[in-house]
């Protein structure tokens, strides 16, 4: 008779390693299926997330003053001054005008991770299933 041994801290330690190398790949997949949906002018934006992309945590941070009205789509103007270029410090509210994209970055839009997302996806879970099946 064959004796089993179960070494917990080895079982934890592989699956905390594979968890990390999914987190990693994935988080360059998403970005690399996204990149072509954020807005871009002289990819400030797009550019920004790189602190995010060497980072185990499970967020991708497009890290810019401009970035959450982008994300939305609508104009927001400085709760003082009523323009886009708010003063340091100043609260932003959102105004009922919706962005243009389209000049510089033909499929630019809002909400891009959505709109990615919608496309990949499956992709998306194929890759994490496969770190985890094979272990690479």
């Amino acid at each position: 008779m064959r004796r089993f041994e179960f070494n917990e801290a080895k079982v934890k330690a592989r699956l905390n390693r594979q968890t990390k190398r999914a987190k990693r790949l994935l988080k360059s997949e998403i970005i690399k299926d996204t990149e072509k949906f954020v807005p871009m002018q002289e990819g400030y934006l797009k550019n920004s997330i790189m602190h995010s992309l060497q980072s185990d945590d499970d967020f991708i941070i497009y890290n810019t003053p401009y970035s959450r009205f982008l994300y939305y789509g609508y104009m927001m103007i400085g709760k003082i001054t009523h323009r886009p270029w708010a003063r340091r410090g100043e609260t932003k509210i959102k105004t009922d005008k919706k962005l243009d994209f389209g000049k510089v970055h033909p499929m630019a839009c809002s909400h891009w991770f959505e709109r990615s997302k919608a496309l990949y996806k499956d992709n998306w879970l194929k890759i994490a299933k496969k770190v985890y099946r094979n272990g690479r």
